[in-house]
């Protein structure tokens, strides 16, 4: 897995708690999302209610997956 830069501003911009990252295996295409949940300041500042999670990234393959859950809980540079 190649870090991009869109991958690096969402995590240095997005307010997702990082203990919250995890990835799901989406039903229609097989692929896998990383998601996280967001602050409950956010969602106040937001005006929204979306259930607290939302998709950082999408992955092909396991592998990949597990590597972006790392990056986006700051626990590994890749």
């Amino acid at each position: 897995m190649k870090i991009t830069t869109k991958m690096e501003e969402i995590r240095s911009k997005s307010n997702y708690i990082p203990a919250s990252v995890h990835y799901s295996r989406r039903a229609f295409d097989k692929q896998f999302e990383i998601v996280a949940r967001v602050t409950d300041r956010t969602m106040d500042e937001l005006g929204v209610n979306i259930g607290g999670e939302v998709c950082l990234d999408v992955q092909r393959n396991r592998q990949d997956a597990l590597a972006a859950v790392r990056f986006f809980r700051h626990q590994k540079e890749i």
